[in-house]
């Protein structure tokens, strides 16, 4: 008798620790599924993070563009200008010259 009664006592523990073993596998199963669910939504903010900052610096590389063309276009008009403006001197000293000769003769 005393040695069934071992004998259930001994299943019992052994049942209860495999019980607690079972519930230890599953917590720690839960806690990996938690932190793998972490790491996914960690790098994901990381990706859209490093993705927004590429756009930027992609937006700010066309804004540096079209202002470089827009300067270079600014000084191309400038250069036209200066020369047209130097052509209509060198003319107006021109038709003075021509003048003067034909005040002169």
């Amino acid at each position: 008798m005393a040695d069934r009664i071992e004998e259930e006592e001994f299943v019992m523990t052994y049942q209860n620790e495999e019980e607690e073993h079972l519930q230890a596998d599953i917590l720690n199963e839960q806690i990996r599924e938690e932190n793998l669910m972490a790491d996914r939504i960690e790098e994901e903010e990381f990706v859209m993070a490093y993705q927004n900052e590429e756009e930027e610096h992609l937006e700010a590389d066309i804004l540096n563009e079209q202002i470089r063309e827009e300067n270079l276009m600014a000084d191309r008009i400038e250069e036209e200008e200066f020369v047209m403006a130097y052509q209509k001197e060198e003319e107006e000293h021109l038709e003075a010259d021509i003048l003067n000769e034909q005040t002169q003769e």
